[in-house]
């Protein structure tokens, strides 16, 4: 079995595969936020939350093909409350369901093994 792990925040997206629960997280890309200047809006914070919507699309997207090349069989989430509320909004529906596991924590710029730690074992 092998397990796809995305560890995001608002600017970076960092992809890991696992071949078990227990196994170290071997990296297998990163996807960077933009840089969100958009001088021709006025309002920040929507200009903000539009780019991180459009950043959480990306990630989804990212995840998608790599499921239709069928390259993992189950999927985790780890992202902190904001972000991974738009990557589930993000995900199609068959991924809500069916074999994600979310961990509700900002770890994005903590270590592969410390992100394995925080991973349920089974």
């Amino acid at each position: 079995m092998k397990i796809r792990v995305v560890v995001a925040d608002e600017r970076q997206a960092d992809f890991f595969d696992a071949f078990s629960p227990t196994t170290p997280l071997q990296p297998c890309g990163t996807l960077r936020n933009g840089d969100g200047q958009h001088p021709e809006l006025a309002d920040e914070r929507s200009t903000e939350r539009h780019d991180l919507t459009v950043f959480a699309n990306e990630v989804a997207r990212r995840i998608d093909v790599d499921r239709g090349r069928h390259a993992f069989d189950r999927l985790a989430i780890v992202a902190g409350p904001r972000v991974l509320g738009l990557l589930r909004q993000a995900l199609p529906h068959s991924f809500r369901n069916v074999f994600t596991v979310e961990v509700r924590k900002d770890l994005r710029a903590h270590s592969p093994d410390e992100v394995r730690e925080a991973l349920p074992r089974s």
